[in-house]
């Protein structure tokens, strides 16, 4: 398979979640290959030192407020017209939280579906236009296992992610014969803040296995350089992933254990 990327210090990247465990991995990774990146993060201290350190770009933004859309279509514009359009966008932002369904609020199921889908969606369709003009452009989505396997205590989620995958697999083929490629892939649990609390008690109770944020961005930036649309993470989750689309009865009874983990951990918090 020819390589899609050879040189990435022509690419310009805004990264979202650029201050999470991935995005940083993500970020130092694309530095050290010589990428432009725009760093996109709430907390402006700490993403001033991060962009301080790697010599890059920020944009301080909380994705989820109502006047983050205009702001970033602003900045664009404002790095085009300095000669330094984005070429790629790289969804990395997200949220989790662990719990039985009406344990955790309305409001956090809603935040969880609205930045893990809507905010990429949103952002793909303010921005496509512009990378469509580019020679070479990406865009590329950090999706999760669980978008192909219903999960107790991770129904928000899950569903998040099972919408993202389908969403960059559609657009994906509606834009197979143009310079913008879509890459998605699908890690299983990753260690990180995010994944700290509740969901490090579910993963060392069942056993699952964590991955560190420096293999899954290394193992993501060589997706996008060969040019692989789609990739999932790790083994079982590879097994279970499809065993679940073929045959989800089967997958129920491994639910079990899972199960009553989520309902232990609900019941002590």
């Amino acid at each position: 398979m020819p390589k899609f990327i050879h040189d990435w210090s022509s690419h310009h990247i805004l990264l979202t979640g650029a201050q999470g465990g991935l995005g940083q991995a993500i970020a130092q990774l694309l530095t050290d290959k010589g990428a432009k990146l725009t760093l996109v993060g709430r907390n402006q201290v700490a993403l001033e030192q991060q962009a301080e350190k790697l010599h890059q770009r920020t944009l301080c933004l909380d994705l989820l407020d109502a006047d983050a859309l205009p702001q970033l279509l602003a900045y664009s514009a404002a790095q085009k017209a300095a000669g330094l359009p984005l070429t790629a966008v790289i969804h990395n932002a997200g949220d989790n939280q662990v719990g039985e369904f009406t344990s955790l609020e309305w409001a956090t199921h809603a935040r969880i579906m609205q930045l893990n889908t809507i905010v990429p969606m949103a952002i793909t369709h303010a921005l496509l236009p512009e990378l469509q003009q580019q020679s070479q452009s990406f865009i590329g989505f950090v999706g999760s296992g669980f978008g192909a396997i219903g999960f107790p205590g991770q129904a928000s989620y899950c569903a998040s992610k099972a919408a993202l995958a389908r969403f960059s697999e559609a657009l994906q083929r509606e834009l197979e014969a143009t310079s913008t490629q879509l890459f998605y892939i699908a890690p299983r649990a990753i260690e990180t803040p995010m994944n700290n609390g509740r969901m490090a008690q579910l993963n060392q109770q069942l056993g699952n296995k964590v991955d560190h944020p420096e293999q899954v961005a290394l193992a993501f930036i060589n997706q996008i350089e060969q040019g692989q649309s789609r990739q999932t993470i790790g083994w079982p989750e590879k097994f279970f992933s499809k065993l679940n689309a073929l045959f989800p009865a089967l997958v129920d009874s491994a639910m079990k254990k899972p199960r009553a983990v989520v309902r232990q951990l609900t019941q002590e918090h």
